[in-house]
């Protein structure tokens, strides 16, 4: 094996020869001005597109105008020579039967006479621009975009030598950017770096931040630039996450909620993940920055990342220890050579039985975000020829945007790969801000990223056509309404996974499987997409598995690459099992996880394949401290001081108790009472003997009222075709029921009808304002449920029903609410428990399975009160943990005193207007034997705080 201390000594030499060869080239060469479009001092309305570089060789100018032409991109250039020079353009029809995007090069004041954006292919190739005679030592250089429609140029190239052309031949035509300036011929190096993450999103983002938290020197490369990736400003897809939330559980914790405190949905996630990156030690963050390839060591182990400022053409290489992949596509495990899958495995590979034959497919990409202005007068809109068209609703398929949910069974109609007609918007906005206008999974989502792209700005353009122009529901709303932006960067579902020591698939989600190394969870169910997306036809997507599924960390390292971690959607899974692990939320802790491995892997001197070797413990103590949740896993941490403690408080609170039967062990998003400020429904199976029709006389719905006075509601009783379809608008039968004044309980409506035993059916409500209904905390078999029709949009989880004759559904579960007092609705008691100030060092850092596993002080006690600590003898600390329940349970002031004796209590830490649900105090040493948290102040919400974990550390500087 070569010494790692002579590599980069040859390296070096290596590129010396290269940039000598290089300079001596360029001075016996003609005059050639190379200008890199990105590289334009002023952009104009040009948009920079770097997301392609891997498959075209650069980041390129992008006309983003949507049919009127955008402001000039202008920038200046040196005349080596008076003389007469040929121009020449790299550009590209990206739809050549109808060339959209047209532009013009105009060099001092002089229009060249090519139009470009006009070939007979779409390929990326050099056009003749023809000759231009300056006399001047500097010239301005113009791009002029003609159409507004996707115009796009890499590079602009004048040659004073009649015989030179630029290379369409990808190696030379990298060489002649680098002799002829377009980008740089020295390599920065910043660093060394411990940890070297690429990828700015969620995942790698969390990685970052965790590496450097550890004292790791790191670098996060990021090729946009903002930071977020599918929840950036720019692209504007919500993080999902855990949909099996059960009462006072939190979802995803640890370094998530500093990006999302208060759990908003919010649309800005770039600024607060950025302000976190910059007040962060140890971290450089690189935006604009987007990675071209590795340098390795060996076969088994990467020395450096090798990358492009998207702006300047500066180039860079990160020498690093360890590498986190968070790209999404996998490039850097992909140019190290690491094991890698990209489309479906086959049923039989991992005995999984909602998977297909072996393929190429994937799940497609979405362009998310548009923007529109109305104004106070119509606005014309016509479609141009190119983009798809659609005039009626029988243009469209039928079959409506739902899910089949599986428990173990295939589709049919995801074997079934005819491309249909596609479907009818949803909304007055076409495709804006819809996941289902999606496309690539038949195509290769790497290889075909740009054309992929580039077909969904044809449909999006044509549904808004349909909306604008034809749509009669739509029309009048439109007629004032003008599209301004469209995104023009994808989000993306799926593309290539690195395979680790473990693959997590079907398998793991049927048995429930708790890993022994389990470092991080997901709870969305697998979300499997057609490889059609929109032009699907029947079901565009099925789910099933809904429960918190348990990801072990032999899942987030390379099984060949030596010090390679992966995080986000690249990581090691089945196609299946990725419909879960893929939103951004679970991303987000992965990411997490992985950054925390890698720093210990540094710190210890080994690999991420050795950390699960021999300091796993470790690695979870790690994260547990660091606010996340490990299923399963208590804290165990023994440098925890608070775990040897014993705890008292001032008073203590009772409620009802929440936790879940056996049957219910899993919930629903959102809380377990729904608004009916949207139509809502409830989906269920009818149950009888043989198959003689139900007889069914009424049925009752568990609603809840706010008003003053009594509230009439009709509901409608209507079949389906199979379970989740809510497509069915005929009434099988209709009746109104009465809801009482401030009142929460049954409410019966005469829906009689005869129902065939195994069929679905579905009752729904219409939006009625001052009026909600109960869930169960589970979703009972054969059933489900849905909001906002008439275009229904199916979710997990079960509304409160009950048939007469037959009752509640089978395997359902009544959950007492928290904040409740006295029995409940129905009158039935209620078990009380108490929440003990032992709660806060238990081991957990939340409610788990419904137990709230925190102190909370008695709401009748007047606050302050408190939660104490004895270590029992004086113990030196200088940091304290503290973790409340909810944001909405977090004290919004509270105070923390240690003493001795408890005599002379000394304030350590104090905070104001909290509404974090976790906070780390640090300050200076003080050796105690006691602490004590002081709450002076309900939370935010009015709602009494409830203390779910306190830690107590005496840290050495990291």
């Amino acid at each position: 094996m070569r010494p790692r201390t002579l590599y980069p000594v040859c390296l070096l030499a290596f590129y010396s020869f290269v940039w000598a060869a290089a300079g001596a080239l360029a001075a016996t060469a003609p005059a050639v001005v190379w200008l890199e479009a990105e590289q334009f001092a002023d952009g104009g309305g040009w948009s920079n597109d770097p997301q392609f570089v891997a498959q075209m060789g650069s980041p390129y100018l992008l006309a983003t105008g949507l049919g009127k032409p955008v402001k000039d991109a202008v920038t200046r250039a040196r005349i080596p020579s008076r003389g007469e020079y040929r121009l020449w353009v790299r550009c590209k029809d990206w739809y050549p039967e109808h060339s959209p995007g047209q532009f013009q090069v105009i060099v001092a004041g002089q229009p060249s006479k090519t139009v470009f954006g006009k070939a007979n292919s779409s390929a990326w190739q050099w056009v003749d621009g023809g000759l231009f005679n300056i006399q001047s030592a500097e010239v301005e250089v113009r791009l002029r975009d003609l159409t507004g429609w996707w115009g796009r140029c890499d590079a602009v190239v004048l040659s004073a030598d009649p015989s030179f052309r630029p290379s369409d031949n990808s190696d030379d035509l990298a060489r002649q950017r680098e002799t002829f300036g377009g980008v740089a011929r020295e390599i920065q190096q910043p660093g060394p770096y411990d940890v070297v993450v690429v990828g700015g999103g969620l995942a790698g983002t969390a990685s970052a931040i965790a590496a450097a938290r550890m004292g790791c020197r790191t670098a996060l490369i990021q090729d946009r630039p903002v930071l977020g990736g599918n929840a950036s400003v720019e692209i504007n897809v919500p993080p999902q996450g855990d949909t099996t939330r059960e009462p006072l559980d939190p979802g995803e914790t640890g370094i998530i909620e500093e990006f999302d405190p208060l759990g908003p949905r919010h649309a800005d996630w770039s600024t607060p993940m950025e302000k976190v990156v910059r007040a962060q030690k140890n971290l450089d963050l690189f935006l604009n920055t987007r990675a071209t390839g590795v340098v390795m060591k060996d076969k088994t182990a990467i020395d450096a990342v090798e990358a492009l400022d998207v702006r300047t053409g500066a180039r860079y290489r990160f020498a690093g220890r360890m590498f986190v992949d968070a790209t999404g596509d996998g490039w850097i495990g992909y140019w190290a050579g690491a094991e890698y899958r990209h489309g479906s495995e086959g049923r039989e590979e991992y005995g999984e039985s909602i998977a297909a034959e072996p393929s190429r497919q994937t799940m497609g990409n979405t362009i998310y975000k548009m923007e529109f202005r109305t104004h106070d007068q119509p606005v014309p809109f016509a479609a141009p020829a190119w983009a798809y068209k659609w005039t009626s609703p029988d243009d469209f398929d039928k079959d409506p945007i739902h899910a089949i949910r599986t428990s173990g069974e295939r589709p049919k109609n995801f074997d079934d790969l005819t491309k249909g007609r596609g479907r009818e918007p949803r909304t007055p906005n076409a495709g804006a801000f819809e996941w289902w206008v999606e496309l690539g999974g038949m195509y290769d989502t790497i290889a075909d990223a740009e054309w992929i792209r580039d077909e969904l700005f044809r449909i999006n353009i044509g549904l808004w056509d349909y909306v604008k122009n034809y749509n009669p529901k739509t029309i009048e709303e439109n007629k004032n309404k003008e599209l301004v932006w469209m995104n023009y960067v994808p989000g993306t579902r799926e593309s290539r996974r690195l395979l680790g020591d473990y693959v997590l698939t079907q398998k793991d989600f049927e048995q429930k499987t708790v890993h022994p190394d389990t470092v991080a969870y997901c709870g969305w169910g697998t979300d499997i997409h057609h490889p059609w997306g929109f032009f699907a036809k029947g079901n565009e997507y099925y789910t099933g598995f809904h429960h918190k599924q348990s990801i072990p960390y032999r899942s987030l390292y390379s099984r060949n690459i030596s010090n390679l971690l992966m995080a986000g959607r690249d990581i090691s899974v089945s196609h299946i099992a990725l419909g879960s692990v893929r939103v951004m939320r679970t991303c987000c802790i992965v990411g997490q996880a992985a950054g925390t491995a890698a720093a210990l892997a540094c710190q210890l001197y080994t690999t991420p394949r050795g950390i699960y070797e021999k300091y796993l413990d470790r690695l979870q103590d790690q994260l547990l401290k660091d606010g996340m949740y490990l299923m399963g896993r208590p804290n165990a941490d023994p440098n925890d001081l608070a775990r040897s403690a014993r705890a008292t408080a001032s008073s203590v609170a009772a409620i009802r108790n929440p936790a879940l039967s056996a049957k219910a062990k899993t919930a629903v998003n959102g809380g377990l009472i729904h608004e009916l400020k949207t139509p809502r429904a409830v989906m269920f199976t009818a149950k009888g003997a043989g198959t003689a029709p139900v007889n069914l006389e009424s049925v009752s719905l568990f609603l809840r009222s706010t008003l003053a006075r009594p509230a009439t509601i009709r509901a409608v009783l209507r079949p389906a075709k199979q379970l989740g379809d809510f497509s069915s608008q005929t009434n099988l039968a209709e009746a109104e029921g009465t809801v009482p004044p401030q009142s929460a309980g049954w409410v019966e409506f005469k829906l009689a009808a005869k129902l065939e035993p195994g069929n679905v059916y579905y009752i729904a409500l219409p939006a009625t304002l001052g009026l909600n209904w109960d869930l169960y905390p589970s979703e009972p078999p054969g059933t489900t449920r849905a909001y906002g029709g008439p275009n229904w949009k199916p979710m997990y989880g079960c509304y409160r029903f009950k048939l007469n004759p037959g009752g509640e559904p089978e395997g359902a579960a009544v959950l007492p609410l928290a904040d409740s007092t006295g029995p409940d609705a129905q009158g039935t008691p209620t078990e009380i428990i108490r929440l003990e100030p032992a709660n806060v060092i238990n081991g957990w850092n939340r409610a788990v399975s419904g137990a709230p596993n925190s102190w909370a002080p008695d709401p009748k006690a007047p606050l302050p009160q408190w939660v104490e600590l004895h270590f029992g003898k004086p113990v030196k600390f200088n940091s304290v943990h503290v973790t409340f329940q909810l944001p909405t349970l977090a004290a919004a002031a509270y105070s923390i005193h240690t003493s001795v004796g408890g005599k002379e209590w000394k304030t350590v830490a104090r905070v104001t207007d909290n509404r974090q649900r976790r906070r780390v105090h640090e300050f200076e040493p003080v050796t105690a034997d006691r602490l004590r948290l002081v709450i002076e102040a309900n939370s935010t919400s009015g709602s009494t705080p409830q203390v779910c974990e306190i830690r107590v550390y005496d840290e050495t500087e990291k």
